[in-house]
């Protein structure tokens, strides 16, 4: 069970060359929110020189989130590569996938098993931030609770946030709140 304090909407994070609040990500579609949390744990790699051809795969898998008419579908092949889905298997457990060959799950475990905790906090929060309201009605403060410790991370690390005007075409009164469908890959490249 996660515990978060009340936000703070009042604090400032220097995003690109803006000061926001977490009050003007309200306006931003799940969709959006999601997008700028995956572009910052990408950013966190970058800035750490972590990357490698299973986190790109892992990222690739992600970003699909921002422009699949199904996010149900999504939701069931994308928990294969969370934190969450490997936090219950050990080390050399037998992994139990259904989309992912087992040489990349076991791969996948291992990695998990061995990155610092801000790195793996970080893609659980994304991950979260997409499945927050994905069987329910769009309301409350879930994703951008989870959206404020991703920021909380970037900045104990010293790592800048992404450019906010990015995500402002994403609207949260567009598609029940989950915004319209775009390709993360060209907004963010």
């Amino acid at each position: 069970m996660r515990y978060w304090r009340s936000i703070n909407r009042w604090k400032r994070y220097r995003i690109g060359e803006l000061n926001k609040t977490m009050a003007d990500f309200r306006e931003i579609s799940i969709r959006g929110r999601f997008s700028y949390s995956l572009k910052c744990l990408a950013d966190f790699m970058d800035h750490f020189s972590v990357k490698n051809e299973l986190t790109d795969v892992i990222l690739e898998q992600y970003a699909l989130f921002t422009n699949v008419p199904d996010l149900g579908n999504w939701h069931e092949r994308c928990n294969e590569y969370s934190p969450e889905f490997y936090s219950r298997y050990r080390q050399n457990d037998a992994l139990e996938c259904k989309y992912i060959p087992m040489q990349t799950a076991t791969a996948i475990n291992h990695y998990f098993k061995h990155i610092p905790k801000d790195l793996y906090d970080l893609y659980q929060l994304t991950f979260d931030i997409g499945i927050e309201h994905l069987y329910s009605r769009v309301s409350g403060d879930e994703t951008i609770r989870s959206l404020e410790q991703v920021f909380e991370i970037m900045e104990r690390n010293q790592v800048k946030l992404p450019d906010f005007e990015m995500i402002e075409f994403t609207s949260i009164n567009d598609c029940r709140g989950w915004g319209k469908e775009f390709v993360w890959k060209n907004i963010w490249i």
